[in-house]
């Protein structure tokens, strides 16, 4: 009996000494600029070939560093034509959620 008394007291000291995690209390990282009035879904922003029916976006590539709201069309055109989008994650180039960006 005493010894179970004795090892959960260790038990609980240890535990006590060695957090699980230490959390970071910043905020994350805004939204891209070009797609800051697009929501916070639709914060990726992303050049496409084709945006279907302001739902799904094929051949994306992602925007060069530095694109702002005011730029962020003609950087798309400049890639050969593609059109300016706010997605969410692409996944293999594939923006399967894709909206045209409110610029």
């Amino acid at each position: 009996m005493q010894f179970s008394l004795l090892a959960a007291a260790l038990f609980t000291v240890a535990a006590m000494a060695n957090p699980l995690e230490v959390r970071n209390s910043q905020p994350p990282p805004p939204a891209p600029a070009a797609c800051a009035n697009n929501g916070a879904l639709f914060s990726v922003a992303q050049c496409c070939t084709t945006i279907v029916l302001g739902a799904a976006a094929l051949d994306c590539v992602t925007t060069p560093l530095g694109t702002n709201a005011n730029n962020f069309k003609q950087v798309c055109e400049d890639q050969g034509g593609r059109e300016a989008g706010c997605c969410v994650i692409p996944i293999l180039g594939q923006a399967l959620l894709c909206e045209a960006a409110a610029i």
